[in-house]
């Protein structure tokens, strides 16, 4: 949850920035972060990969090649 606060009010002030001085933004949006943990509960990834280690979840349908998303942001730039 703290990672995707952070994340919508740093892109909110991007946008906001970006309207103000006339220029073209590019927003990523990374599906799967990992990271150490910064609240004292388990954030989102590391329960995500629990599911994924308790086969609650296939890998394969949150998953893209590499190659499509280098070409997705590459097409917008």
């Amino acid at each position: 949850m703290w990672y995707a606060y952070a994340k919508t009010l740093g892109e909110r002030e991007a946008w906001r920035i970006a309207e103000e001085n006339g220029l073209d933004l590019v927003v990523v949006n990374p599906s799967f972060v990992v990271g150490p943990l910064l609240a004292p509960q388990p954030a989102s990834t590391l329960l995500m990969i629990l599911s994924i280690v308790k086969g609650y979840i296939i890998l394969s349908q949150m998953c893209c090649d590499v190659k499509s998303s280098l070409y997705s942001i590459a097409y917008f730039l």
